[in-house]
């Protein structure tokens, strides 16, 4: 029964946010007497929530346990002054990655109304090579193997990745990594951008925020927020 709890979980994704009792038995393949029986015990629970029109969604606790995941919880909660702090200085949208085997999950989103993107960004997950925020973590595993790779290997060279928005055409993802002593990456932050030039007016403060949040990382004394990005060429 386990089993098929989690086939129910797994049957949301960002395309499919709200699902009814047959979509979800169709989805996952149990009887829908089976899926409803279920359906109730994670809904007592807060797993999933029913709207009005009979629809499920994924419930705030489940969010509430989710975020409690390593490296999640670490990494967010020293990452978010400073992207705070980041936002406040570009006005541009921020967002933190981490890596989840092949993938690239956006754990944390601000500002996203800015260019007119869906909020909703929070929780994105994407192939590593999708976005510069994902190039910028496999860029940074280390090993030989991503040697032959000439845009990793410049990806690495310069600290910095550069991308496309595939969801929004007229914008460009930059990020860099937010790396171990090892120089592996444990996040990477990074900025949606409209405009060409804002990637290299905004290097040095991404760069900048980068170093303070692994001085913060990897030390018990943390860099206070206010001193995020001071001293960067903010308006170079």
């Amino acid at each position: 029964m386990t089993s098929r709890a989690l086939a129910i979980l797994g049957a949301f994704d960002r395309g499919h946010q709200a699902l009814s009792l047959s979509q979800i038995a169709r989805r996952t393949g149990i009887p829908p007497a089976t899926a409803h029986r279920l359906l109730g015990e994670l809904q007592s629970w807060g797993a999933l929530r029913r709207d009005d029109d009979s629809r499920y969604r994924i419930g705030l606790r489940l969010w509430e346990v989710g975020s409690l995941a390593s490296p999640l919880a670490s990494v967010r909660d020293v990452a978010m002054p400073y992207l705070q702090r980041l936002y406040e200085v570009t006005r541009e949208e921020v967002h933190l990655a981490v890596r989840d085997g092949a993938d690239a999950v956006f754990v944390e989103y601000l500002g996203a109304r800015r260019h007119g993107t869906d909020v909703g960004h929070r929780g994105l997950r994407r192939p590593l090579g999708e976005s510069a925020a994902g190039l910028a973590l496999l860029a940074h595993q280390g090993g030989p193997a991503l040697d032959p790779d000439d845009r990793l290997a410049e990806i690495r060279r310069r600290g910095l990745a550069v991308l496309p928005d595939p969801s929004a055409p007229g914008l460009r993802t930059v990020a860099v990594p937010v790396v171990r002593e090892d120089g592996t990456a444990v996040a990477a932050i990074g900025l949606c951008v409209r405009a060409p030039e804002a990637v290299q007016r905004w290097w040095d403060v991404l760069t900048e925020t980068a170093s303070r949040m692994q001085h913060a990382l990897g030390h018990t004394e943390r860099v206070p927020y206010d001193r995020a990005v001071e001293g960067s060429r903010v308006g170079a």
